[in-house]
């Protein structure tokens, strides 16, 4: 927020406090926005809010200042913590304001995230027991009451940061961490919770992730629109909104993009008609098996979870001889929801 000269400034980035705000308006060149009244807003910082269902219950992130008491931990911070308001009906802008009751002043509690049903609330913490600096946790949610604290465990959280959670309503979770494999600062991840389980972490790639933090994704699953944060060059401010439109399904499960073309070992000249064989990790199960045309240009073509792969080439002017390839594999990075991989194919003798 900065909004007005007196604008009160947080000594940690020499950047405002920050506020709630809610948009009035989207349409147009310059959508209206109003701030959340005095009994959300502080002066201290607020932020990251979800609403239930039926809009009449938020939660919300607040630094540590509850009717105005202002508390630090033993060592002199002032922790963060999550708050509940709720408001009699929609249009109300009166809220009854309580913190949650396994906040604390020793450690943050933060960026709550409700589950599709409501019945379950995510947030980031760094409460004893956590693997890293702020670990993702889930409590249930039963007619108000909250029942058991559980961490996501080790295939969400790291030894880093992870944060900022979202649930969409197709039940995937999305989180920022700099703890698993990125581009740099914070990345935006997402993982498929299907069944009560915890599928596997994808990076969400570029555009959205980037060298900067990225964070605070949230997506219409239905419309594929979305918004996330980043502090990335080009912006107007410190940390800046930018919204997007998913154009294509996002990787949720290991499949890796393989191309390239097979090349004669003698001249360096490619093979035309080669038949390529996708095998397993213990090189006797076909996997895949693809033709190349006489362009010899390869389409692209799938290794679903598959280590150690390696191809066989029978090309139409090898008679009587198989030749044995080994991929060499150079690391490019994530492009429009693949994990691309670049290889070239270099004949062997083959002698089994």
């Amino acid at each position: 927020d900065s909004s007005n000269y007196h604008t009160r400034i947080y000594h940690w980035n020499e950047q405002p406090f920050l506020d709630l705000y809610k948009l009035n308006d989207t349409d147009g060149s310059k959508p209206s926005s109003s701030k959340f009244s005095s009994e959300i807003n502080s002066i201290y910082h607020e932020s990251t809010a979800v609403f239930t269902k039926d809009d009449l219950t938020m939660y919300f992130t607040r630094n540590n200042y509850t009717d105005e008491d202002y508390k630090q931990d033993e060592e002199g911070t002032n922790r963060l913590k999550l708050y509940r308001a709720k408001r009699a009906d929609k249009n109300s802008t009166d809220w009854d304001v309580q913190e949650l009751p396994f906040n604390s002043d020793q450690y943050s509690v933060a960026h709550p995230a409700l589950s599709p049903d409501g019945k379950t609330l995510y947030f980031a913490s760094d409460m004893p027991g956590s693997k890293g600096f702020s670990d993702l946790y889930k409590v249930e949610v039963n007619n108000g009451a909250f029942g058991e604290i559980k961490n996501l465990g080790d295939k969400i959280n790291t030894e880093g940061r992870e944060t900022f959670p979202f649930i969409s309503k197709d039940n995937k979770l999305y989180f920022a961490s700099d703890g698993h494999v990125g581009l740099g600062g914070l990345d935006i991840f997402v993982s498929d919770l299907k069944d009560n389980k915890i599928g596997d972490v994808f990076n969400l790639g570029r555009p959205v992730n980037g060298p900067d933090d990225d964070f605070t994704f949230i997506i219409n699953n239905i419309t594929g629109i979305g918004y996330f944060a980043s502090n990335r060059a080009g912006g107007v401010g410190d940390d800046d909104i930018y919204s997007f439109k998913s154009i294509k399904p996002l990787i949720t499960k290991c499949e890796q993009s393989i191309n390239g073309i097979v090349l004669d070992v003698k001249d360096d000249q490619p093979i035309a008609n080669a038949v390529v064989y996708l095998l397993n990790e213990n090189n006797n199960t076909l996997v895949y098996q693809y033709k190349f045309s006489n362009k010899q240009t390869a389409d692209y073509y799938k290794a679903n979870g598959t280590k150690g792969m390696f191809v066989k080439s029978s090309p139409n002017d090898f008679t009587n001889r198989m030749k044995r390839n080994k991929i060499t594999v150079k690391w490019r990075y994530f492009y429009e929801n693949k994990i691309v991989i670049e290889f070239t194919v270099y004949p062997n003798e083959w002698n089994d």
